[in-house]
């Protein structure tokens, strides 16, 4: 556990325990984190909280853990409607309208280091739970992958370059414009790669927390309408 003063002038301490929320399941290190977010936390932790929440609730660190959640609400000073908004568990979820072309494009991009076909579809069957899509006509993600006709992971793939591109361009241009921190501290970007993180928390992929984000930041564009 790290010890000490939970936020510095980077946040990189934040950083660590957050992470360390992401991939821990001893006790004693979730309530010490819980105590430290409660403490000094921000409202990125949130999303990682609420991806733990759904492994504990009922147990006792799992009221631990909202009460930390209530902690940081309290100290949030937004709107109260988009505050209430924002710390209900389902807007951290993602919400896929992308269709099933898409769909099975996405999750072959953010695969990773997972190389078997199997491992794909669970890991296809596990996004489906996790956010709730319906993949009807198909019973699963491995019959909708054999079944559609619209899947084509090459073009896909060359949409989700693309949009890299932009993004890169774009921040470089930011970064020219020398923006105050607090103007870029809320964006739009940052919400999706913060549902990302929930994503990745709850499918246990967090141990490659940054490698993945990467590949969900990316492949996420697939998600926009076709």
């Amino acid at each position: 556990m790290l010890k000490g003063e939970l936020i510095d002038q980077e946040g990189e301490k934040e950083a660590k325990v957050i992470q360390e929320l992401r991939v821990t399941n001893n006790p004693e290190e979730l309530q010490a984190i819980c105590t430290a977010l409660s403490t000094a936390g921000s409202w990125y932790a949130l999303p990682v909280l609420y991806a733990r929440f759904a492994d504990y609730q009922g147990e006792p660190i799992g009221t631990c853990i909202s009460n930390t959640i209530l902690s940081i609400k309290d100290k949030l000073t937004w709107n109260e409607d988009f505050k209430d908004q924002f710390v209900s568990p389902s807007f951290w979820k993602l919400k896929w309208k992308g269709g099933h072309g898409r769909f099975v494009s996405f999750v072959s991009l953010i695969s990773g280091e997972i190389k078997t076909t199997q491992e794909q579809e669970i890991l296809g069957d596990k996004i489906i739970k996790e956010i709730g899509y319906d993949p009807s006509p198909y019973d699963d993600f491995r019959t909708m992958k054999l079944s559609i006709s619209d899947w084509d992971v090459g073009n896909d793939l060359k949409d989700v370059l693309s949009e890299i591109r932009s993004k890169k361009a774009l921040n470089e241009l930011l970064d020219q414009m020398e923006l105050p921190k607090d103007l870029e501290s809320i964006t739009a970007s940052t919400f999706v790669s913060c549902r990302n993180d929930y994503l990745i928390t709850r499918l246990g992929l967090a141990d490659k927390f940054s490698f993945y984000l990467t590949l969900f930041d990316s492949a996420i564009h697939l998600n926009d309408s076709p």
